[in-house]
């Protein structure tokens, strides 16, 4: 029979490795064969302390996501949301982490940088491989595009 210590210092140790969501912690909770009553007892608790909230988790993320692989909010929406992230959430966390001129400072830099990669490729398909680049990177149409003219401006 699992304990309530053992629920704990499983709940702990995986927090420990890096932050995680409540459905996150709660799916490798009953993975690991905690019943349901033990896992919602211990995911209260870490709330009530501090240690578990959504909130800072999806804010986190997206602060690590523009620095580590800058992406469009739609596909870091996507991500939160996978992991349980209420969906009100994520968007109140994206206006207030990645503005839309901050997605767009993400969405330039990342092609400038692609743009150096297809040097010698036709203009047109270089535009259409750096557009098909950025949706691919979550960037929604109007991003693409004020990239794409801010650069046809700069050659």
């Amino acid at each position: 029979m699992k304990t309530w210590d053992e629920a704990w210092e499983f709940a702990l140790r995986l927090l420990g490795y890096r932050g995680r969501s409540k459905k996150e912690l709660s799916d490798r909770l009953k993975r690991r064969g905690f019943p349901e009553d033990l896992t919602s007892g211990v995911i209260s608790r870490l709330e009530e302390l501090g240690l578990l909230d959504d909130a800072t988790y999806a804010r986190r993320w997206i602060q690590s996501r523009a620095e580590l692989r800058p992406s469009g909010r739609h596909l870091l929406a996507w991500e939160l949301e996978q992991k349980g992230i209420d969906s009100a959430l994520v968007r109140a966390q994206m206006d207030e982490e990645l503005p839309l001129e901050r997605e767009e400072e993400l969405a330039l830099a990342l092609a400038r940088k692609r743009l150096m990669q297809l040097k010698g490729v036709e203009k047109k398909r270089a535009w259409g491989k750096l557009a098909n680049f950025l949706s691919r990177r979550g960037f929604d149409w109007e991003v693409i595009q004020l990239v794409l003219n801010r650069l046809l401006d700069d050659d």
